[in-house]
């Protein structure tokens, strides 16, 4: 379970720097597969990032005293509760703990962009992606 949680924090890092760069691309290039595929990146490093947490969590709640983290921040003799707050005693798991916080807010805001956008632009940026999976061979 260990491994689980350090790959996904190492794919959620990727993740995160790609769509940093396909927003900057997508703005000055404006090209909606481009936006579409950072959406999509940022979706995939909340994903990623709340399985590094449940991974965590689950460490935690096992006990698994093989990991650093967990044999320094909990002990034996505390009850469920402590047990799980420590996970934001450390460093380590109050920065994932607002990485997951500003991911979740980042996607419920754009969300709310989307909807307050207009219908005109949205079809606008819809065929314009349709367009250019059509100029796609094999749909790839």
């Amino acid at each position: 379970m260990t491994e689980i949680g350090y790959y996904s924090i190492l794919i959620s890092l990727f993740l995160s720097v790609y769509c940093g760069l396909a927003s900057i691309l997508s703005i000055k290039n404006r090209r909606a597969e481009v936006i579409a595929s950072a959406e999509n990146a940022a979706i995939a490093v909340f994903v990623f990032l709340s399985l590094s947490v449940t991974a965590m969590i689950y460490a935690l709640i096992t006990r698994n005293f093989q990991i650093e983290y967990v044999a320094r921040y909990t002990s034996r003799s505390l009850s469920l509760l402590y047990t799980l707050t420590a996970f934001y005693a450390g460093q380590e798991g109050s920065c994932i703990w607002r990485r997951i916080q500003f991911e979740n807010f980042s996607l419920s805001e754009h969300k709310s962009w989307l909807s307050r956008t207009s219908s005109k632009k949205q079809k606008l940026l819809w065929q314009r992606s349709q367009h250019w999976q059509s100029l796609r061979p094999c749909g790839f």
